[in-house]
């Protein structure tokens, strides 16, 4: 998924979101409130219930969104795209790792060595195909990153070749995962 920071959201795209808005408050008599909050245009109130049904269902006919909601085909299949464009929004399949018989999965925490930020180390794992989650995060570690292999052999040469080998790296902890209980993301109230 790509990654996105708040003030890229705060500058080129709320200028052009402003746009947007009128051109859907023109269309859009659903009563739904595009200004919900101003700070972040995509995820308005309508937004946030599209997306509660692409949640359930990635591969759900816009048409059936627009008549749940009483609204157009057009509005949301043009305020899916606008998130899509905006990196806020991918559509993808989520699988279990142990469910297709990789041989490995495991969390890192890892400390980031003096010198170097968590941002630098994070970009250059996320180059690495072996790579499935970074995040930044505070607390005992600077990151944490998911690492699925196809086999200890090649998890073995990941951790020599991308940790031990590089002066980025301070310290790290492997944490093998032994069962997988829930894999996604949902966005909640919480973030409104």
């Amino acid at each position: 998924m790509k990654s996105t920071n708040a003030s890229w959201f705060r500058g080129e795209r709320v200028r052009s979101g402003k746009a947007l808005r009128q051109k859907d408050l023109a269309e859009d008599s659903s009563g739904y409130d595009s200004h919900a909050d101003p700070d972040s245009p995509i995820f308005d109130e309508l937004n946030r219930r599209i997306l509660e049904y692409l949640q359930e269902d990635g591969r759900i006919p816009f048409s059936t969104i627009a008549r749940q909601l009483n609204i157009s085909e057009g509005t949301i299949r043009n305020r899916v795209q606008r998130m899509k464009e905006a990196g806020a929004l991918q559509i993808a399949a989520i699988i279990d790792p142990m469910a297709i018989h990789y041989k490995v999965d495991a969390m890192i925490g890892l400390n980031v060595a003096a010198q170097n930020l968590p941002r630098q180390v994070a970009k250059r794992l996320a180059e690495l195909e072996q790579i499935t989650f970074i995040f930044w995060v505070a607390g005992r570690f600077d990151l944490l990153v998911e690492v699925v292999c196809g086999s200890d052999a090649e998890f073995r040469q990941f951790i020599e070749d991308e940790l031990y080998s590089q002066a980025d790296v301070a310290e790290f902890e492997v944490m093998s995962g032994i069962e997988m209980f829930k894999n996604q993301f949902i966005l909640r109230d919480a973030i409104a």
